[in-house]
């Protein structure tokens, strides 16, 4: 009887369940007690409460600012849910001219969306704002004018590039086997999926080898030429 009457007294010792204790580093099941309500403030993190319960630590953070600070996912009614989730599609309003034998990055002036505003419309880049595995699409429409027209063996490249890396992270070409007929659109489309760090930079080139300089076209309709993007999941 005595044996059972020091573990229960030990186990209340050991529990607290009045008062708040502040801490100024992170917290852990190491340095706190059951039943225990702990406020810790680590370094460059939001405020935390804890509680031990039954050996398992309870958490929540404060805010200071209506933004809401979890360590992982977010799930409301079973459904994961992120701001500012990174997204855009950029288009060009203007046709550009592109030099035989060159890579050209290709201009961007408008964008539809740009969820976060991750894309740099001065510099023609994307700039990942998380760590994760991004998919990107462009899609290029040139104007094969008399002056302009692809002869046999004649291509045309696009690639999705990443400029930190100086790697294309996905290409796409039109190579034509014959001479091909005047007054035609050549569409040139690249899909990839990559994964990027924070701060990469990811931009579209094309690649003119037509021997001769050649447009992209836009016409009255900005959709024909964009680049677009989001982000797949954070890693």
């Amino acid at each position: 009887m005595s044996q059972l009457l020091d573990r229960q007294y030990r186990k209340l010792e050991n529990s607290k369940e009045s008062g708040i204790r502040t801490i100024n580093h992170a917290i852990s099941k190491r340095n706190i007690l059951d039943g225990e309500i702990v406020i810790s403030k680590p370094k460059n993190k939001p405020l935390k409460l804890s509680k031990k319960v039954d050996g398992e630590l309870w958490n929540v953070n404060f805010s200071n600012d209506g933004n809401q600070y979890v360590n992982k996912n977010l799930y409301i009614a079973g459904n994961l849910i992120t701001n500012n989730y990174p997204a855009f599609r950029v288009t060009a309003t203007a046709n550009q001219a592109l030099s035989d034998g060159d890579w050209r990055t290709i201009t961007f002036a408008s964008s539809v969306h740009d969820n976060g505003s991750n894309f740099d419309l001065s510099n023609e880049y994307f700039v990942a704002p998380v760590k994760g595995i991004y998919f990107f699409s462009a899609y290029l429409l040139y104007e094969d004018s008399f002056s302009e027209h692809m002869d046999d063996n004649e291509r045309l490249d696009i690639r999705i590039y990443s400029i930190t890396d100086s790697t294309a992270l996905g290409t796409g070409l039109y190579h034509v086997k014959h001479d091909f007929p005047d007054d035609r659109y050549l569409a040139v489309h690249c899909d990839t999926q990559s994964e990027l760090s924070v701060g990469d930079q990811v931009r579209v080139d094309a690649y003119n080898g037509t021997g001769s300089t050649i447009n992209t076209y836009v016409g009255t309709q900005t959709a024909l030429t964009y680049f677009t993007g989001h982000l797949v999941c954070a890693l």
